[in-house]
């Protein structure tokens, strides 16, 4: 057996009992919780994925293959003569308690049940089974350890909190990954807000090799998924990450400047007023100080020109309170302080500081230090995009997917897929259209998947009673090269 396949400490593993999934990391004297259930998985460690345990006080014990097989019973033709009288069963609630007092195992406890039964020999061979089962379901702590993948991980984020996941199914999830043609070797850029699910499954399927570039709207990538997959560390030195805020540097072909980065248009706007268009970096020289001055100069003439009835006092009060501002707009050029992007060093500097000027804080190194790892980031994202074409454009988000789609489409080689989900049809048709309009993308198509689950057992084989309603919609297609 290879030592892959066999459960480590350090590892996330996923606890299953029946429908109920909880993802765990395995480590020594660690207690983990399960149906109200607290228990040590020190045993497991070793032992192979896909084994069954059952809960003995605080500890596990391995369930042999003899002891999974259910026992053959005889039953009855059918239950018309059974009546539900709560009389049928001669243990009461304080036996139950005892025999779990002394220590008796769940198995043990289900059998007592089983024999103190009146009806049980009456009923069906199925009746008794789901009888057996429910019993199980309550006396006896039993589970199975599997390791962490795409399929396993889906249905945990569905069945518990389903709107984290934006309603992600696990037969949409491999309809993405199929229409996206998602392989080992290739270049992917992909915009989600799964908790990573979508982000690891691409993962796996690229095997470590490829380039995986996440566009992420918060100030640090979502990734709960993704490590619990349990990857190797190289699988990680192929994802590269860029803030969905700073997605309009794509558009320019020059490095981020380290004095005054470029800044997102929409971020500007709630600010500050925009500065003109043709105006991409802080002007440092002695024209841009004094047209700055005349500037200033005219904004405090029409203040004085139009509070004549002020005092004198009040009116060189506002004139100096307004060149603090324009000061302190030209001493951080202009940049909003909650960037992330830009420093938060004095624009001035050399001839043109001003003699005593101080900062007001003192520079934090290692502030300096993250905010240049992430403009290098940047930067190194952007020269990727600029000179590789991505082979697949893969979103599902929560947001409204036109904006994103339109701004990455252009980074899609030709004769490549892409791949839009969506839990409502709308957003998708007017990507649609505009995907029409733009005649750079065939075989344009806005699916629905529709799943019934079943229950194949013998003889009572139907779908299940329970199912979601809807597995959301995708929008597919092809891009093609318009030039002529």
């Amino acid at each position: 057996m290879a030592s892959s396949d066999v459960i480590k400490q350090g590892q996330n593993v996923i606890l299953k009992k029946g429908k109920s999934l909880r993802l765990y990391q395995v480590w020594r004297k660690r207690k983990v919780h399960l149906d109200k259930k607290h228990f040590y998985l020190d045993e497991a460690i070793g032992k192979p994925y896909g084994t069954t345990w059952d809960v003995c006080g605080h500890n596990v014990q391995l369930v042999s293959q003899d002891d999974e097989e259910e026992e053959t019973r005889e039953g009855g033709t059918d239950n018309r003569t059974l009546i539900d009288d709560k009389c049928s069963q001669k243990l009461s609630y304080e036996d139950i308690q005892a025999l779990k007092n002394t220590g008796k195992h769940g198995e043990a406890i289900v059998e007592q049940l089983v024999e103190n039964s009146s009806s049980f020999k009456e009923k069906t061979i199925y009746s008794q089974a789901k009888y057996v089962k429910r019993k199980r379901d309550k006396h006896l702590m039993r589970f199975q350890i599997f390791r962490p993948n795409t399929m396993l991980l889906c249905e945990m984020y569905s069945s518990r909190a389903p709107s984290k996941n934006i309603h992600l199914r696990i037969d949409t999830l491999a309809q993405i990954l199929t229409a996206a043609n998602i392989q080992s070797g290739i270049n992917v850029i992909m915009m989600e807000t799964c908790q990573g699910l979508l982000l690891g499954a691409v993962m796996e399927r690229m095997a470590g090799k490829g380039t995986i570039v996440q566009i992420h709207s918060e100030h640090v990538p979502v990734r709960l998924a993704v490590e619990a997959y349990n990857f190797p560390p190289d699988y990680k030195d192929t994802l590269y990450g860029f803030p969905l805020d700073q997605i309009s540097l794509l558009d320019i072909q020059e490095p981020v400047d380290s004095n005054c980065p470029q800044r997102n248009t929409c971020d500007e706007e709630s600010h500050r007023p925009q500065a003109p268009k043709n105006e991409e970096h802080c002007d440092h020289s002695a024209e841009s100080s004094g047209a700055l001055g005349t500037a200033k100069e005219s904004i405090t003439s029409r203040a004085s020109q139009r509070d004549e009835g002020h005092k004198p006092q009040e009116r060189e009060e506002e004139r100096s309170s307004s060149e603090e501002d324009d000061s302190s707009n030209v001493g951080d050029c202009g940049a909003a302080p909650d960037d992330p992007v830009a420093v938060e060093t004095d624009c001035k500097s050399g001839e043109t500081a001003t003699q005593g000027q101080k900062r007001k804080f003192p520079v934090n190194p290692e502030k300096e230090a993250r905010k240049q790892r992430r403009r290098e980031n940047l930067n190194r994202v952007r020269d990727l995009l600029h000179n590789t074409k991505m082979d697949a454009l893969v979103m599902a988000c929560r947001f409204q997917p036109l904006p994103i789609f339109t701004a990455l489409f252009k980074f899609l080689a030709p004769s490549r897929p892409f791949v839009i989900y969506c839990h409502y049809i709308e957003p998708l048709m007017e990507c649609s259209e505009w995907l029409r309009n733009s005649n750079d993308a065939v075989n344009i198509r806005v699916t629905e998947t529709w799943l019934r689950e079943y229950q194949v057992l013998p003889e009572r084989t139907h779908p299940s009673v329970n199912m979601s309603g809807t597995g959301g919609y995708l929008l597919t297609g092809t891009t093609v090269s318009n030039s002529t």
